[in-house]
C-alpha cells in the first residue's frame, strides 16, 4: 500500500499501549493481586463500621440496602435532632419575650428622656441668649433688607438694559448718517 505522498507502509502490524492502570516497572503476580484484593476488603469494612458510626459521612443508600441496626442508628438520630430544634425553639420564645419588653421600657424611657432634654435646653437658650423682641425686629429686618436688594438688583439691570439700548440708537444714527454724507 501507499500513502498520498507516494511511500510505502506496511499494514501488518501490532500496535499495543498497555493496560489502563499499569504503572510501568510493576509486574502484578498472583501475589500482588491476593494483597491488592485483601486491602480493598479491610477498606469496606472500615468504611462500613465508619457510615454506622457517623451517618453524615454514609454514602447515601436506598432504604432497602441499608441493615436494620443502620435504620435504628438514622432514626435515633432524626429523632434527637428534632427534640434538640424543639428545645432550642421554646428557649428561643422565652428569650424574645424577654428581649422585647426591655426593648420597648428602653425606647419609652429614652424618648421621654430625650424629649424632657430638648426643652430644657431649648427653654434655658431661649431665656439665656435671645429676646424674643429682638428676634421679632430682626427677623423683619433681615426680609426688609432682602427684599430691597431685589429692587435694587432689579433697577440696575433696568438701568443697564436702557443704556445699552440708547448706545444702540446712536450707531444706528450714525451709521445713517454717514449713508447719506457719501452716496
Amino acid at each position: 500500500m501507499t500513502d498520498i505522498s507516494g511511500k510505502e507502509f506496511v499494514d501488518d502490524y501490532l500496535e499495543h499501549f498497555g493496560i489502563l492502570g499499569m504503572h510501568w516497572g510493576i509486574r502484578r503476580t498472583r501475589e500482588f493481586l491476593a494483597r491488592l484484593a485483601g486491602r480493598h476488603k479491610e477498606n469496606k469494612a472500615k468504611r462500613a463500621a465508619t457510615d454506622v458510626a457517623n451517618p453524615a459521612k454514609a454514602k447515601k443508600r436506598r432504604l432497602s440496602e441499608l441493615s436494620d441496626e443502620e435504620i435504628r442508628v438514622k432514626v435515633a438520630r432524626m429523632k434527637l435532632e428534632d427534640e434538640y430544634k424543639m428545645l432550642m425553639e421554646k428557649r428561643g420564645q422565652k428569650v424574645k419575650k424577654g428581649e422585647s419588653y426591655v426593648k420597648g421600657i428602653l425606647k419609652n424611657s429614652g424618648k421621654t428622656l430625650v424629649s424632657k432634654f430638648i426643652e430644657g435646653a431649648g427653654t434655658y437658650l431661649a431665656s439665656k441668649f435671645f429676646d424674643s423682641k429682638k428676634i421679632a425686629l430682626d427677623s423683619k429686618n433681615i426680609a426688609e433688607k432682602e427684599r430691597l436688594d431685589r429692587r435694587r438688583t432689579e433697577n440696575e439691570k433696568k438701568r443697564k438694559e436702557k443704556e445699552h439700548n440708547r448706545e444702540l440708537v446712536k450707531q444706528l444714527i450714525e451709521k445713517n448718517e454717514r449713508r447719506k454724507q457719501n452716496p
